[in-house]
């Protein structure tokens, strides 16, 4: 992918002065951009994924499930607030449209991703994304039933346990989101179909906060215009 990087050194006072009343909303959308950027980077994934990889990608939607729903939040509730002359502004209606579609596909891809994060994300209780609660038997149940034959391989480090991986197992933790996934050659293709429509809307996000970031700096004279 082709970048053109411009490097500036400020203060952090100059980008966040503590006395402007929006300074905590973009610190934190600041944060949030980068959460962002790393968990999408590393949860990349492929039809030929190693084990290892296999678990990285797993682990990072989790924490993407989690860092696309303070986005949303940010982008419904404080983004219109810190921006509002900017939005409001006749000549900015191409500006509007293209943050409205940015928060559309924020809000899409958090309804997607918001059972990971219910079952996977701040608590690992797999049943908590099974809407079905009169069905008396669990996601958790029905997820080690589905692949009870598969084999692989664990490793136990008997001195210390830091060596020890069980990797080749948990890199499947959707098992526990997907009971309709009865083995492994039919749980890839949906983790792959996943991760295409999360990155494919992710890098649309990342390139909108730093616009608005860069919006932001220029309105309290940390950056100049074109710069």
């Amino acid at each position: 992918m082709e970048v053109d990087l411009h490097r500036y050194k400020r203060a952090l006072v100059q980008l966040f002065p503590h006395d402007h009343p929006h300074s905590g909303a973009m610190w934190r959308l600041a944060i949030i951009r980068d959460d962002l950027s790393h968990e999408l980077r590393r949860c990349a994934i492929s039809r030929d994924s190693d084990d290892e990889l296999g678990w990285e990608h797993s682990y990072y939607i989790r924490r993407l499930s989690v860092s696309v729903l303070e986005a949303r939040s940010l982008f419904q509730h404080e983004i219109p607030v810190v921006f509002k002359e900017l939005l409001r502004a006749p000549g900015n209606k191409p500006w509007r449209a293209k943050i409205k579609e940015v928060t559309k596909r924020l809000d899409e891809l958090a309804k997607t991703l918001e059972p990971f994060r219910d079952a996977l994300g701040g608590h690992v209780r797999p049943n908590n994304a099974n809407q079905d609660k009169e069905n008396v038997e669990s996601y958790d149940v029905q997820g080690l039933r589905n692949l009870a034959s598969w084999t692989a391989d664990i490793v136990i480090d008997k001195k210390t346990g830091y060596g020890s991986t069980y990797r080749a197992f948990t890199k499947s933790s959707y098992l526990f989101m997907w009971p309709d996934a009865v083995s492994q050659e039919a749980l890839g293709p949906k983790m792959l179909a996943l991760y295409e429509r999360v990155a494919g809307t992710g890098i649309r996000v990342l390139a909108a906060i730093d616009g608005l970031l860069y919006a932001f700096w220029v309105r309290i004279g940390a950056l100049m215009p074109g710069t």
